[in-house]
């Protein structure tokens, strides 16, 4: 968990999830050109990165980062 502030003294969380995806459907996740990464992206305010160290010949990392307000997810 990163902490930091904001110009308006407001505390923002970085959250970072990561989870093991198959690999043989990394490329549905990722979509030609990237098209549904950029989706996500957009929909959710989140970077979502497919990492290049995989796990093993059949899992993928994938990790999800974003911010949160603390005072909003905390209330």
């Amino acid at each position: 968990m990163i902490l930091f502030k904001l110009k308006d003294n407001k505390e923002q969380e970085i959250i970072i999830y990561e989870f093991h995806f198959p690999v043989d459907l990394c490329g549905r996740l990722i979509g030609r050109q990237g098209v549904h990464v950029d989706y996500i992206r957009q929909m959710t305010q989140v970077d979502l990165v497919v990492r290049d160290d995989a796990v093993s010949y059949e899992k993928q990392v994938v990790a999800l980062h974003g911010t949160v307000m603390i005072s909003s997810w905390r209330e």
